[in-house]
Formats: C-alpha cells, structure tokens, sequence
C-alpha cells in the first residue's frame, strides 16, 4: 500500500508539473503568435502606406500632366484657328479622362494610407498587449482586456455599416444630435 501511495504522490507532482509546463507553453506560444501577427501586419501597413503614395504620385502626375495640355492647348488657339467638333471632343475626352484617373488614384491613395494606418495600430497592439498586460495579477482582466481587443479589432467586419459610420462620426466629434423639441425652439427663434 505505501508503494501505491508513493506512486500516487509521484504522479500528482508529475501532474502538475505538466501542467505548470503545459501553461507556460501556451503563454508562450501566444506571445509567438501574437509577435508573428504583428509582423505580418506591419509588413502589410507598409505595403499599404507605399502603395497609397504611389497613387498620390500618380494622381499629382496625371494632374501636372493634365495643366501642361490644357496650357498646350491655350496656346495652340489663335484668332485663324477654327476647330472641328472632332478636335473638341478628342480634347475634352483626354482633359476628362485625366481628371476622372487623377480623382481615382487619389480615393486609392486615401484608402490605401487609411489601411495603412489601421493595419499599423492593430501591429502596435498586438505586439504590446502582452507587454502591458504582464503585470496585471487578476487573470479574468487580463482576459477580458485580450477578448475585447480580439473583438474591437477582428469582429467588425460583419456588422452593418451603418454602425461603424456612426461609431466613426461619432470617434471624429462630428457627430451630434438635438432634441427634435429643441431643433423646433431653435427654428422658431429664427422666424421670429
């Protein structure tokens, strides 16, 4: 019986230390995957970030491109030049369609850095959390501060996008409302 017990006790220490092991690579391994994630996004924020400038480039271009014709254009025009609707239209055409490729390569330009920027703060999260999260001793906090980011970063795709739009008006303070009561206070006010 008192090897039975020795056994026993052995394997409870045995148990534990598995199991001490097994938290430490957990821990481990999620600050790996957490170190990996960010790197991923940082390369991709960067990918972003040079790829909104190029589209800034491009669109400066087609709109230095687009004064240079149209001063070309002005003048080419003397008081014997008689145009054909052709010529008209071949030069509206191209002025347009600069115009039209300058306004698309500066909304990608836009988009592109604002990807950047988002994919830059969630590299920076990522990769601090843990750091910041280390000396907290309350096990449940630090749970609920990793699933709210989890949350506030990855789980906002699916919802509608009305929601993040006026989350986002709301984050810029341009978002206000009135009282419909006092909207009509303030409307009487000026008819008066």
């Amino acid at each position: 019986m008192n090897i039975l017990s020795s056994n026993k006790a052995d394997a409870e220490v045995l148990l534990l230390n598995i199991r001490q092991l097994h938290a430490s690579v957990e821990k481990t391994s999620s600050k790996a995957a957490a170190a990996i994630l960010a790197k991923d996004y940082g390369s991709y924020s960067t990918r972003e970030w040079v790829s909104g400038v190029v589209a800034y480039v491009a669109g400066f271009g087609a709109l230095l491109w687009l004064a240079v014709y149209l001063v070309n254009t002005i003048a080419a025009i003397s008081s014997n030049f008689s145009p054909t609707w052709q010529y008209v239209a071949l030069k509206l055409g191209l002025t347009v369609t600069a115009a039209v490729a300058a306004g698309v390569a500066f909304q990608f330009g836009s988009n592109a850095l604002s990807r950047a920027g988002t994919n830059k703060r969630v590299q920076l999260e990522l990769g601090t959390i843990g750091t910041f999260l280390s000396d907290v001793g309350d096990e449940d906090k630090v749970e609920k501060a990793k699933l709210d980011f989890v949350d506030r970063t990855f789980g906002r795709a699916w919802e509608p996008a009305s929601k993040r739009d006026a989350e986002k008006a709301s984050d810029n303070g341009f978002n206000f409302t009135v009282p419909a009561d006092k909207l009509v206070d303030m409307i009487s006010k000026f008819k008066a």
